[in-house]
């Protein structure tokens, strides 16, 4: 009886798999811009709407950080906080106000390295000619060098760490890091606020990043291949009301690999015949009782045999 409860294990995995391993790996991406006609901006929201919630990292960097249009921008901020989930934006009071008037939010993005997301800066740094600055959250851009006379675009980007503080919640943690990412942000505004780009996300630790890549794989591995049964069923020909089709083998014409068939198959040989086969016992095991007439010819015998 093991293998049908089994198989039915397994269906069950396979269904709840992908909604539970669904977010596994993922951060947010904020985007803030004083051109909300971006061509990025706009591919990024239509993508979001034909895939789902979740959409690649690099297609995220590809499609935002690219493009000739950028190139006009006086400044352009790309933060990215590790270690940050969709979830951890609620327990940023500060960062808040901006997040209600951003351009673009989406709240799962498939984590990238971090290497991924500085070749997307330096691709645009090598496009626009700007030099990438590099701050610390907490600083301000007040603390870079001005820029040369031949350079119109301030290209900064923050690689903020999360400071892991031995005995302090991971509430704790997020005020530290909303008191540091929200001044530079408003900053950042008010420093170019008619000509500005600032991106607002998040990357994944060296250990969770291995841990993400396993989730993956196991995730990959319980997906249900996409197979074409197309060929299984065969096409309907009939030249009257009662025609059944073309003359086929059963099995050709109907799909025993469905899930409601595989389903009513683990019901039956899982919950029906075992209860059969207990109500089967039962009915031998009782012990049927000897008839009246038999006993009361034994009872005549032995009278008989008395009265000789």
């Amino acid at each position: 009886m093991r293998s049908p409860i089994l198989a039915l294990s397994l269906i069950s995995t396979l269904t709840l798999s992908p909604a539970v391993l669904a977010f596994v790996g993922t951060s947010p991406l904020v985007a803030w811009s004083s051109d909300s006609t971006l061509s990025g901006l706009q591919s990024l929201e239509q993508a979001v709407e034909a895939k789902g919630p979740i959409v690649s990292a690099s297609s995220v960097f590809d499609e935002l950080l690219s493009g000739d249009e950028l190139c006009g921008l006086k400044g352009v901020l790309v933060i990215s906080q590790e270690s940050l989930h969709a979830s951890d934006l609620r327990s940023t009071p500060l960062l808040s106000p901006f997040l209600k008037t951003s351009s673009l939010s989406i709240p799962y993005v498939a984590s990238g390295s971090v290497d991924r997301l500085e070749a997307s800066i330096q691709s645009l740094s090598r496009s626009c000619g700007a030099r990438v600055d590099t701050l610390k959250a907490g600083e301000s851009i007040t603390d870079l060098k001005p820029l040369e006379m031949d350079r119109s675009m301030r290209l900064v980007q923050v690689m903020a760490k999360r400071e892991e503080i031995e005995g302090e919640s991971r509430e704790t943690m997020l005020a530290w890091e909303d008191a540091l990412l929200a001044p530079m942000v408003k900053s950042f505004l008010e420093a170019y606020p008619d000509s500005h780009l600032v991106v607002l996300t998040g990357h994944p630790a060296v250990g969770e990043m291995a841990a993400v890549q396993a989730e993956r794989r196991q995730e990959s591995t319980l997906e249900v291949p996409s197979e074409d049964y197309s060929n299984l069923v065969a096409p309907f020909k009939g030249n009257g009301n009662h025609s059944t089709g073309e003359k086929t083998a059963l099995l050709a014409r109907y799909d025993i690999t469905s899930t409601s068939i595989l389903t009513m198959l683990g019901v039956s040989f899982g919950i029906l015949i075992p209860i059969l086969g207990f109500g089967i016992m039962a009915l031998t095991s009782v012990s049927v009782p000897p008839r009246m007439d038999n006993v009361k010819g034994i009872q005549t015998v032995t009278a008989d045999k008395k009265n000789q």
